[in-house]
Protein backbone atom coordinates (compact mmCIF):
# COMPACT_ATOMS: atom_id res chain seq x y z
CA UNK A 1 0.00 0.00 0.00
CA UNK A 2 1.19 3.54 -0.64
CA UNK A 3 3.53 5.02 1.92
CA UNK A 4 3.10 8.65 0.89
CA UNK A 5 -0.63 8.75 1.41
CA UNK A 6 -3.21 6.66 3.22
CA UNK A 7 -6.37 5.41 1.56
CA UNK A 8 -9.11 3.68 3.53
CA UNK A 9 -10.11 0.19 2.45
CA UNK A 10 -13.68 1.33 1.70
CA UNK A 11 -12.31 4.02 -0.63
CA UNK A 12 -10.17 1.47 -2.46
CA UNK A 13 -13.25 -0.71 -2.94
CA UNK A 14 -15.12 2.30 -4.37
CA UNK A 15 -12.26 3.03 -6.76
CA UNK A 16 -12.16 -0.62 -7.85
CA UNK A 17 -15.88 -0.41 -8.59
CA UNK A 18 -15.59 2.89 -10.46
CA UNK A 19 -12.51 1.89 -12.47
CA UNK A 20 -13.56 -1.72 -13.05
CA UNK A 21 -11.10 -2.80 -15.75
CA UNK A 22 -8.14 -1.43 -13.78
CA UNK A 23 -6.19 -3.15 -11.05
CA UNK A 24 -6.49 -0.22 -8.63
CA UNK A 25 -4.22 -1.73 -5.97
CA UNK A 26 -1.44 -2.21 -8.53
CA UNK A 27 -1.91 1.36 -9.76
CA UNK A 28 -1.56 2.60 -6.16
CA UNK A 29 1.76 0.76 -5.93
CA UNK A 30 2.86 2.36 -9.22
CA UNK A 31 1.85 5.80 -7.88
CA UNK A 32 3.91 5.22 -4.75
CA UNK A 33 6.91 4.15 -6.84
CA UNK A 34 6.56 7.25 -9.01
CA UNK A 35 6.44 9.48 -5.92
CA UNK A 36 9.58 7.84 -4.53
CA UNK A 37 11.40 8.28 -7.84
CA UNK A 38 10.30 11.92 -8.14
CA UNK A 39 10.71 13.44 -4.65
CA UNK A 40 10.69 17.01 -5.96
CA UNK A 41 7.33 16.45 -7.61
CA UNK A 42 5.48 15.27 -4.49
CA UNK A 43 1.85 16.25 -4.38
CA UNK A 44 -0.09 18.42 -1.98
CA UNK A 45 -3.49 16.98 -2.88
CA UNK A 46 -3.07 13.22 -2.98
CA UNK A 47 -6.75 12.52 -3.59
CA UNK A 48 -6.60 14.63 -6.75
CA UNK A 49 -3.35 12.91 -7.78
CA UNK A 50 -4.93 9.45 -7.39
CA UNK A 51 -8.06 10.36 -9.36
CA UNK A 52 -6.08 12.02 -12.18
CA UNK A 53 -3.76 9.01 -12.40
CA UNK A 54 -6.65 6.53 -12.57
CA UNK A 55 -8.52 8.68 -15.11
CA UNK A 56 -5.44 8.76 -17.32
CA UNK A 57 -4.92 4.99 -17.24
CA UNK A 58 -8.65 4.38 -17.72
CA UNK A 59 -8.72 6.69 -20.78
CA UNK A 60 -5.78 4.82 -22.35
CA UNK A 61 -7.62 1.52 -21.98
CA UNK A 62 -10.87 2.95 -23.37
CA UNK A 63 -9.08 4.44 -26.38
CA UNK A 64 -7.32 1.14 -27.09
CA UNK A 65 -10.66 -0.68 -26.93
CA UNK A 66 -12.26 1.74 -29.37
CA UNK A 67 -9.36 1.41 -31.82
CA UNK A 68 -9.39 -2.38 -31.65
CA UNK A 69 -13.16 -2.48 -32.21
CA UNK A 70 -12.81 -0.16 -35.21
CA UNK A 71 -9.95 -2.26 -36.62
CA UNK A 72 -11.95 -5.47 -36.24
CA UNK A 73 -14.90 -3.94 -38.05
CA UNK A 74 -12.80 -2.57 -40.92
CA UNK A 75 -11.03 -5.89 -41.40
CA UNK A 76 -14.40 -7.52 -42.04
CA UNK A 77 -14.91 -5.05 -44.87
CA UNK A 78 -18.16 -3.44 -43.92
CA UNK A 79 -18.48 -1.80 -40.53
CA UNK A 80 -21.75 -2.41 -38.75
CA UNK A 81 -22.44 -0.11 -35.83
CA UNK A 82 -25.07 -0.61 -33.19
CA UNK A 83 -26.65 2.41 -31.52
CA UNK A 84 -24.43 1.75 -28.47
CA UNK A 85 -21.32 1.69 -30.68
CA UNK A 86 -22.22 5.00 -32.32
CA UNK A 87 -22.85 6.64 -28.95
CA UNK A 88 -19.62 5.21 -27.51
CA UNK A 89 -17.47 6.33 -30.48
CA UNK A 90 -18.95 9.82 -30.45
CA UNK A 91 -18.33 10.10 -26.70
CA UNK A 92 -14.70 9.14 -27.27
CA UNK A 93 -14.36 11.78 -30.01
CA UNK A 94 -14.38 9.50 -33.07
CA UNK A 95 -16.48 10.34 -36.11
CA UNK A 96 -18.27 7.49 -37.83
Amino acid sequence: MPEHFKIAEWRILELERDYAPLNVRQELVLMNNWLEANPRRRKKQYNRFVINWLNSVYAKIATAQVKSRMMAQTMVGKPIYSADDVEFYEKMGFKI
